[in-house]
């Protein structure tokens, strides 16, 4: 066998070193095809990786001529100043010297009390009053009639006060019809009876005997 791997009617695979007749023009083991002089032509398996070689080589020369630019542009956005950060400037206070010399004003007008003037006053005090003195337990006969006044403080409370008799069978109670804090008590008959006067969610009550004449 001769250094070329040619001996006499045989040749020698250069690929995967088979022995095989001079007369085929291939290797039946591994197919690699044999040229003039019994060389073995180049197979398409060894051009394989080199052009993967040559594919990934320039694909990753892209990625990083890629990656370079995104960074390089991160690395401007974070160093570049915000606008709030130069926007915002405190407020001229003055110097302690303006500050210590100023004088406070003080108003001699009185604190006056934040009220609705809308919103009707409260009621302090409800009376029924007989001859201006406040009664709670009256008497009189059948047949009688006793006038009776309302007493309401503040007196401008804009309600009127409401009288009421808790049994008209024995005393009724009239208001007046020109002036509702007025009102005249009817006895008609034996027995007891409550004179009631509200006015503002208040009730004075007043007991009405009355007897026989």
């Amino acid at each position: 066998m001769s250094a070329n791997g040619n001996n006499g009617g045989s040749v020698k695979c250069p690929e995967c070193g088979k022995i095989y007749s001079a007369n085929m023009q291939s290797c039946p083991r591994c197919g690699a095809a044999r040229l003039r002089g019994n060389r073995h032509a180049v197979r398409d398996s060894q051009r394989v990786p080199v052009i993967m070689g040559v594919i990934v080589f320039a694909f990753l020369t892209v990625a990083t001529g890629v990656l370079l630019k995104y960074y390089s542009s991160a690395a401007s956005a974070i160093n570049k100043p915000t606008p709030s950060a130069t926007a915002i400037k405190p407020p001229d206070m003055g110097t302690n010297d303006t500050l210590e010399n100023e004088t406070p004003v003080v108003s001699d007008s009185p604190l006056i009390p934040d009220t609705d003037p809308t919103l009707p006053p409260m009621i302090d005090k409800v009376e029924i009053r007989i001859n201006n003195k406040p009664k709670e337990d009256v008497a009189n006969n059948v047949g009688t009639k006793t006038e009776v006044t309302a007493y309401i403080r503040p007196q401008d409370f804009p309600d009127d006060p409401v009288w009421t008799s808790s049994d008209e069978s024995v005393a009724s109670v009239v208001p007046d019809a020109n002036d509702p804090y007025k009102a005249t008590i009817h006895a008609t008959a034996v027995g007891n009876t409550t004179i009631s006067l509200t006015c503002g969610g208040i009730t004075y009550k007043m007991i009405f005997r009355v007897r026989k004449k």
